[in-house]
């Protein structure tokens, strides 16, 4: 499944799982999301803007990789209000 010919190798696998750009295309496109969802800025302006979330603790992936979990974040955080409180509310969220 590998391309012949000079042109860029490895894409068997995308082939075989029917590609990025095919999913793409039967999810209606990341672009169309987009638009049914209002766009991935005004999600940002709703929730607060993720980037100032990743900012306020520290980026999710790391903060679970340094506390190992959502129990531990919530016991770090001194529970549930104070996380709720970090991020401007869950409703906001």
């Amino acid at each position: 499944m590998f391309t012949e010919g000079g042109r860029v190798r490895g894409r068997g696998r995308q082939e075989a799982t029917g590609g990025y750009t095919r999913l793409q295309e039967a999810t209606g496109g990341y672009t169309r999301l987009q638009e049914a969802t209002g766009g991935y800025t005004r999600l940002q302006e709703a929730t607060g803007c993720y980037t100032r979330l990743q900012e306020t603790i520290g980026g999710y992936t790391r903060l679970l990789e340094a506390i190992g979990g959502y129990w531990r974040v919530h016991e770090a955080t001194g529970g549930y209000w104070r996380v709720h409180e970090a991020t401007r509310g869950y409703w906001r969220l």
